[in-house]
């Protein structure tokens, strides 16, 4: 396979993964720089699913967004590769380019930056 995805909730256990071109999910979206700057080390990278968002609303989403945030921020502090997607699990959770561009601007990244991110994971696979 050319990449591999790891869904975890532990930061430790992307530091025990450091191999290239690795895709990786941490549900918490902590700010582990030691995990952050492992995947910057070793080209893989961070996904950034809007669904979880869809899921919740009022406060919890209020501190997911924020988590989410600080998260991109510390990826691009150290220079962490992350891409912008849906993760979708139903139809009803898909969205399109514009609403993940959106996304990207709620996180704090300029509409080029989005357009970028949208990109990460073709560069990874190819």
């Amino acid at each position: 396979p050319k990449a591999i995805f790891l869904k975890t909730d532990s930061p430790a256990k992307i530091l025990s993964n450091r191999k290239k071109n690795m895709l990786f999910y941490l549900t918490t979206f902590e700010t582990s720089t030691g995990a952050i700057k492992s995947v910057a080390e070793s080209g893989s990278a961070f996904a950034i699913p809007i669904s979880v968002l869809l899921n919740k609303s009022g406060t919890p989403r209020a501190v997911l967004i924020s988590k989410m945030r600080n998260f991109v921020r510390f990826c691009k502090k150290y220079g962490a590769n992350f891409f912008l997607c849906t993760l979708a699990e139903r139809e009803i959770e898909l969205r399109n380019a514009r609403e993940l561009i959106g996304f990207g601007e709620l996180l704090g990244l300029t509409e080029n930056e989005s357009r970028e991110k949208m990109k990460v994971l073709k560069g990874i696979l190819e």
